[in-house]
């Protein structure tokens, strides 16, 4: 009776994995208006500072 249980299990989990890959299309976000969001301005360049790494580095000698 086992070995039936097993199968059993077995069967109900690749079911359920199916069902997943064959849904999954159906949950989307929103529409992408690709134009629009080639229209915009690229983002500025983030500016690079090491004043974190100087801390650090202060906190770190002092101790």
């Amino acid at each position: 009776m086992e070995a039936l249980e097993q199968a059993a299990y077995e069967r109900d989990v690749y079911e359920n994995d199916l069902d997943v890959l064959l849904s999954m299309h159906k949950e989307c976000g929103d529409v992408i208006n690709w134009r629009q969001l080639l229209s915009r301005p690229e983002p500025k360049t983030p500016l690079q500072s090491d004043m974190l790494d100087h801390a650090a580095t202060l906190a770190f000698e002092g101790h």
